[in-house]
């Protein structure tokens, strides 16, 4: 599902090295952990495969298509990913049902369709009867899961998740982490999450540990 060759990432004219030559795959439908110390590159790494940056050099290819290939960034992001960031990055203005059916507006889908579909994501990640209440005006726990349905409204391939449980208490983020695993796995979607979590690595399917832009350590 992924290939990552040579990848390198560097900022201020390659005085900063984000990613220094990291090389991995992932299999469909696998739950990979990205773990490290903060500044290791793990959100870098997710920012590349996900075509929220560009690589300074390297390859990155995404279902057997390198992601240079793609004319259109933001119709490969619409199309193949589904991210989950650790701030929730949910609109204040909208509720829970129009933040999950934003993404959505990139389909053709009447807005009878967008709607029930966001209405059974809000099901699935327990808030249907919160789905008509603004962000601020729910607890960080349901943000995030709010932002869990979000990710997942057209039906992606990849999920890329960025510390899903760094700002919950443990026993939210437990709850958070078995519905995010349960509903990836149930869709057999692939899932790297950068994470400093050991709840999350014990889950996953492969841990890859990054340190100063170099995997550490890369179990078989």
């Amino acid at each position: 599902m992924i290939i990552v060759k040579d990848l390198l990432k560097h900022y201020e004219k390659g005085l900063v090295k984000a990613l220094n030559g990291v090389s991995f795959t992932v299999k469909k439908g696998e739950c990979v952990a990205i773990v490290g110390p903060s500044g290791c590159g793990k959100t870098t790494l997710l920012n590349l495969i996900g075509a929220l940056d560009v690589p300074t050099d390297g390859e990155i290819l995404v279902d057997g298509k390198n992601i240079r290939e793609h004319r259109q960034y933001n119709r490969f992001r619409a199309e193949m990913v589904g991210f989950v960031f650790q701030l929730y990055h949910l609109i204040p203005s909208l509720t829970l049902l129009e933040n999950v059916e934003l993404p959505m507006y990139s389909l053709s889908l009447s807005r009878k369709e967008r709607k029930g579909r966001a209405r059974e994501l809000l099901s699935e990640v327990g808030l249907v009867e919160r789905m008509n209440f603004y962000p601020t005006h729910v607890s960080g726990g349901e943000r995030q899961r709010a932002a869990i349905a979000r990710a997942l409204a057209n039906e992606p391939k990849l999920v890329l998740a960025d510390e899903p449980t760094g700002n919950v208490d443990t026993e939210t983020g437990d709850i958070i982490l078995d519905i995010l695993t349960k509903l990836c796995r149930v869709r057999g979607i692939t899932m790297l999450i950068a994470t400093h979590d050991k709840e999350v690595t014990d889950r996953a399917d492969r841990v890859i540990r990054i340190r100063n832009g170099l995997i550490e350590e890369l179990p078989q």
